[in-house]
């Protein structure tokens, strides 16, 4: 099982860690913030965030395929809004 967008259902489960999400969305700094299998990594100058393995050694890291995302695809998964994502927002994470 593919655990990539987990960290969708923690927030919207976690109010503290939804708006820890929604603060590294509106900051100018570049930030991480990690769960137990996923380091999402923010980056304010190109509006993205890269979701990688916490630890690519754990059995559940393993099942966290590298992507990268933009802000607004970011906000459309929080608010439920997967139906208006485009391919576009979502793409792999090249190496």
């Amino acid at each position: 099982m593919i655990t990539t967008f987990d960290f969708i259902l923690i927030a919207q489960r976690d109010p503290a860690f939804m708006a820890q999400l929604k603060s590294a969305v509106r900051s100018h700094e570049g930030c991480e913030l990690c769960t137990d299998i996923h380091r999402l990594t923010f980056d304010p100058k190109n509006q993205t965030i890269s979701v990688t393995p916490n630890s690519p050694d754990s059995l559940l890291g393993r099942r966290v395929i590298p992507k990268k995302i933009t802000y607004s695809a970011l906000m459309k998964l929080l608010n439920g809004d997967w139906a208006h994502i485009t391919s576009e927002e979502i793409t792999d994470l090249s190496d």
